[in-house]
């Protein structure tokens, strides 16, 4: 445990459960702390998990270490409701053999290889995430002033650019984050980023706040377009048309959004539409 001046006991609590703790890690930068952590571990494999999660199945994990040839693992990071249902889920990479990668940035912090990329396994592990409903605009701000200082500390990155559109969006700054995130997606290498897709869904938000439904509807199209396999795109898509009152488009995009198996759906994964909420909108 790398502890970042906590005044709620953590460092107590953590020696009395067996943990190593180190003390003196930079609040302001959360890659840093992490990698500090990974450093003084000396197991075979390091697994991450924030204050806030749990893992649904230790045990299949550790049965599942013991046989893969893989050294990287994705798992589900998974958001819970109150009665202790999945709401929103996505891959996130949380498993790996120690010594081959440590993390860049200093919010939103990512693993990058330490030396080439190593095979990396996509599994159903759940990682439970429980966070404190108090902690919002404290966060919001906090990971902010993080992020600003990623930006300027890698100015030709697109990954810190895209982060800061977003957490502005979160501040409810709808064109200074549409500004950035338009820089974000002129930015050399975002063209193939993972987030891109999710880039042009941020800007449809901001468009829909700001009151411009066409630019809302354009930017939810360039997002079904740079992820197609996506339900959430056609739903909110539907939703668009409906209101609109063209319910044959509204329609077929619902049919398509059924057509998608939640197996190969990519980005975030909302479980409800694999329920009844797309039949409920094509009744409709």
């Amino acid at each position: 445990v790398c502890d970042t001046g906590s005044t709620d006991r953590t460092v107590e609590a953590a020696t009395s459960l067996g943990c190593k703790v180190i003390l003196g890690g930079d609040r302001m930068n959360k890659g840093a702390c992490r990698n500090q952590a990974i450093n003084a571990a000396n197991g075979e494999w390091v697994v991450i998990l924030d204050c806030d999660e749990k893992i649904a199945d230790p045990v299949g994990v550790r049965k599942f270490l013991s046989t893969t040839d893989a050294r990287t693992l994705f798992v589900r990071e998974t958001y819970m409701n109150a009665s202790d249902q999945g709401t929103l889920s996505f891959p996130q990479m949380r498993i790996w053999c120690r010594g081959d990668y440590l993390y860049k940035y200093r919010a939103h912090e990512v693993p990058m290889p330490c030396n080439g990329w190593k095979k990396s396994v996509t599994t159903d592990f759940v990682w439970e995430h429980r966070p404190d409903p108090s902690r919002g605009s404290w966060k919001t701000e906090y990971t902010f002033q993080r992020l600003e200082m990623d930006a300027a500390e890698n100015p030709d990155d697109p990954r810190p650019q895209y982060y800061l559109g977003r957490q502005l969006r979160y501040k409810g700054e709808w064109q200074k984050a549409i500004d950035t995130l338009e820089k974000y997606l002129e930015m050399k290498g975002s063209e193939t980023d993972w987030d891109r897709a999710n880039a042009c869904w941020d800007m449809a938000i901001c468009y829909e706040k700001l009151g411009n439904k066409e630019m809302q509807r354009r930017w939810l199209h360039w997002a079904e377009c740079e992820q197609p396999m996506n339900r959430q795109r056609y739903n909110e898509l539907a939703a668009i048309y409906y209101d609109r009152k063209q319910f044959e488009l509204a329609a077929g995009y619902c049919k398509l959004a059924l057509e998608l198996p939640e197996k190969k759906e990519a980005g975030y994964h909302y479980p409800d539409l694999y329920r009844g909420t797309l039949w409920d909108k094509l009744a409709m």
